[in-house]
């Protein structure tokens, strides 16, 4: 079984199988690579408030933004209970910042209908991190990429991309819903 149950997204396992072989090619053509999360931040309260059939529909809906928001080479995979991990080929900050905005376009509100048709809401982050030849690594991208994602929180900012050393090299305060 290659993907998760819930979103048909790759489960972790085959995620990294599948981006460790995107490494060696990034390597290789001494391009770049994004590994970008995303992370949905009321799902916890959602599954707990409104049961799990309404997490599992917020799952659903942001995994199909993100979908339909990457090309056919990037990858998708859903990592612990909130999160998607996306691995996006030859994409630096910039391309790494439009995938950002049409994910966020296509959730738009973001909303889930509950049982009773009343509309919950749901707010996303997105932190990523970018490598660029025999810099990249797997390891390195997710830990970068996770550090992101516990500052964006502790700092309430909306998304932010690193380098492969960490640093940021994009910050975003607000969402910001215009494509690029």
């Amino acid at each position: 079984m290659i993907y998760d149950n819930t979103t048909m997204a790759y489960n972790y396992t085959y995620f990294v199988r599948h981006a460790n072989g995107a490494i060696v090619n990034t390597r290789k053509n001494k391009s770049s690579i994004s590994l970008l999360i995303i992370d949905i931040d009321q799902l916890e309260e959602i599954n707990i408030k409104f049961g799990f059939p309404i997490g599992d529909k917020t799952l659903n809906i942001v995994c199909d933004a993100i979908k339909s928001s990457i090309r056919n080479d990037d990858i998708v995979g859903r990592f612990g209970g909130s999160g998607f991990f996306v691995l996006l080929n030859e994409c630096d900050a910039k391309g790494t910042e439009n995938v950002i905005r049409k994910i966020d376009n296509k959730l738009g509100t973001k909303q889930v209908t509950g049982m009773h048709d009343e509309s919950i809401s749901f707010s996303v982050k997105y932190s990523s991190s970018i490598a660029r030849g025999r810099l990249a690594q797997l390891g390195t991208l997710i830990e970068n990429a996770e550090e992101a994602t516990q500052r964006i929180k502790k700092e309430k900012l909306f998304y932010m991309i690193t380098d492969h050393n960490g640093y940021p090299v994009v910050l975003r305060k607000k969402p910001s819903l215009q494509t690029a």
